[in-house]
């Protein structure tokens, strides 16, 4: 504050005021925040009709058909699976109505598989609990073909059969399908297309016996 006297004739007192401001400025900063690189896993459960395949720790579309009502066949990009349920006589057992593979309780499992890195072992699993059926040996083309036994004492109902490898180009790879455990009559009645899509299907359900 600055004071100035000056004389007009009589006194007279000018005061000028100087304020000075300051100014607080604030900038905000986001805090940087490393996002975890989350693998895609297997679901924990699928439905007889349901298939899951994860490539190299991400997952990838699975392509499913049927082969004569008898496989599935299930493709990942360059690399295929297929499964057949295999009957006492040696033969497949046919789909279930709403085309998925069945078995009963000591029966066996085909495998097949292309696109696979020659040399490698492909793990075969079987869950809910999990139970490994086995391992095949991969050709030097890239396939396997192998027939498993399937638990005598699994439980009736929806399952999963998955499989652990790599790829040909080294990559590790879990696919997994559903299938359910039936006993001999569901499987006599679905021989002789007596079983609907519906009672295919609730053979998944949990507590569900037979049809």
């Amino acid at each position: 504050t600055t004071s100035v006297e000056r004389l007009t004739g009589a006194a007279e007192r000018v005061t000028t005021t100087t304020v000075q401001t300051a100014t607080s400025i604030f900038q905000s900063f986001a805090p940087t925040v490393t996002v975890a690189n989350v693998a895609d896993t297997i679901p924990a459960r699928l439905s007889p009709t349901e298939a899951a395949s994860v490539v190299d720790g991400r997952a990838m579309e699975v392509l499913i058909t049927e082969v004569e009502k008898q496989q599935v066949l299930a493709t990942f990009g360059e690399s295929s699976m297929k499964l057949a349920s295999i009957g006492e006589s040696g033969a497949m057992e046919p789909l279930l109505a709403n085309g998925s593979v069945a078995f009963t309780r000591g029966s066996t499992i085909r495998v097949d598989g292309s696109g696979m890195l020659a040399g490698s072992q492909v793990a075969v699993w079987m869950y809910s609990t999990p139970m490994q059926l086995g391992t095949v040996d991969v050709k030097a083309d890239g396939s396997f073909a192998e027939v498993l036994s399937i638990p005598s004492n699994v439980e009736l109902g929806g399952h999963k059969i998955q499989f652990v490898g790599s790829k040909a180009d080294g990559k590790e790879f879990h696919f997994a399908v559903g299938v359910t455990v039936v006993d001999e009559t569901a499987l006599i009645m679905n021989r002789a297309g007596a079983m609907t899509v519906a009672q295919a299907s609730s053979l998944a359900d949990a507590n569900v016996v037979t049809v």
